[in-house]
């Protein structure tokens, strides 16, 4: 709804659907604090991205990289087959962190998948079919990113930041140095913890942000002032931040994004993407400056969002669990449960499951493992949410009264800001 003095304006989410035309493909929206909402996407609107696509590839030196990603079969994955296919070469790798089978990924999503690499492939297009690499045991992939980058070639990876980590902790265990690869990182916030790991392997470290809504909105500055700052493609987008204050008496700058072309998916008219962060004018000399985009946004985190290593968690199915499900079936009532998340100083969140002393003892595996299979039966986004973070490992029961807000709030979910940065770049000259 929409109010402009005495007026008031129903709208549906099809009404603001983008003015391309017919639409080939689909995608989900991550649901974060509400129902997830299926986005029409049309090839228009990737074949507009491919001029920012082109200056990143050649600002960085990656014209003639070769690429490779490490996601689960998602609209970011999807998007960068297609950028990377129309403009220098099709990944010659795409690995998911989840399995591509049930309950982790639906059989018609997995159909789905190899149909279009199938598709691709009749078209003379060499894209890869997907596999697997677990979180826990990156080894395969790292050696694959090592080979590749010998004798000065180029790679470039696109994943989620806590991945990039884990994988560049298994590279520095074992001695792997992954100098020539360049990490392409979103979905997460880039903490300085989390950009020291990437590149102390000898790798950079490129944020990106975007949203299925409307494609990729900002990528890396090479003069940051943070680790994730990013120049807003200017000829796509402009952007704002408004003071808010948040539900958890944190008071945040919510970003607002509003769209310039016709082929974005969504109309976005200072539309917010459930993000906050830092929005500035800078010349600060690098290449994107030159090329006109000198909006910046930086300490960029998802205030809204409930996001487990890089996946995003329907904030209706959480709310669901914690304050039906789990009462129902181990007792207490709602507002006995309680999520939260610690972000830790190696780079990677923790996400502590609260319960009530109150609700007396309970088995902290049958909580743990309720949780997880209740996202699981939510289907879309929660199941390979849920699978992904019973995979990291991440999820710890914590017998505590729940947190209460500055204004005495219990909320179901309570989000924690990322570290402070630690790390200042001085402007290129």
């Amino acid at each position: 709804m929409a109010r402009r003095g005495q007026a008031e304006f129903l709208f549906r989410p099809e009404d603001f659907d983008g003015a391309s035309g017919e639409h080939q493909l689909s995608a989900g929206t991550s649901g974060s604090t509400g129902r997830s909402t299926r986005v029409r996407i049309c090839l228009e609107h990737y074949a507009g991205q491919l001029a920012q696509t082109q200056a990143s590839l050649e600002i960085h030196g990656l014209t003639r990289a070769r690429h490779a990603l490490w996601l689960p079969p998602a609209e970011w994955g999807l998007s960068r087959l297609l950028l990377t296919s129309g403009l220098a070469a099709p990944p010659r790798l795409w690995e998911s962190q989840v399995p591509l089978r049930p309950p982790a990924v639906p059989i018609s999503m997995a159909a789905k998948m190899a149909a279009l690499t199938c598709l691709l492939r009749s078209a003379g297009v060499a894209a890869p079919f997907m596999g697997f690499t677990p979180l826990g045991r990156p080894e395969r992939l790292g050696l694959w990113l090592a080979r590749q980058a010998r004798g000065g070639r180029r790679v470039q990876l696109a994943t989620y930041p806590s991945s990039a980590v884990r994988l560049a902790r298994w590279a520095a265990h074992h001695g792997v140095e992954l100098a020539g690869c360049t990490f392409l990182v979103a979905g997460e916030p880039v903490t300085a913890a989390r950009r020291r790991a990437i590149e102390s392997t000898g790798a950079a470290c490129l944020p990106l942000f975007g949203a299925s809504e409307i494609g990729a909105a900002a990528e890396a500055c090479l003069a940051p002032r943070s680790p994730d700052d990013m120049h807003l493609y200017a000829h796509r987008f402009a952007a704002i931040s408004t003071p808010r204050r948040g539900g958890a008496s944190l008071d945040v700058a919510v970003l607002q994004f509003t769209t310039l072309t016709l082929t974005s998916p969504k109309v976005f008219l200072n539309a917010e993407t459930g993000d906050v962060g830092v929005v500035e004018e800078r010349d600060c000399g690098c290449a994107w400056s030159a090329l006109g985009c000198r909006t910046h946004v930086r300490d960029v985190w998802s205030f809204a969002k409930l996001t487990a290593e890089g996946m995003t968690l329907p904030g209706d199915a959480v709310f669901r669990v914690l304050e039906e499900v789990l009462p129902a079936r181990f007792g207490g009532r709602a507002g006995d449960y309680q999520l939260t998340t610690h972000p830790g100083r190696d780079g990677l969140t923790r996400y502590h499951l609260i319960v009530s002393p109150t609700v007396g003892p309970r088995d902290e595996a049958a909580l743990r493992a309720a949780f997880l299979d209740e996202l699981v039966k939510a289907g879309g986004a929660s199941r390979l949410a849920a699978d992904y973070l019973r995979r990291a490992g991440q999820l710890r029961v914590i017998w505590s009264l729940p947190a209460v807000s500055a204004g005495g709030k219990s909320l179901p979910v309570v989000l924690r800001p990322p570290g402070g940065s630690g790390w200042v770049r001085q402007p290129a000259p």
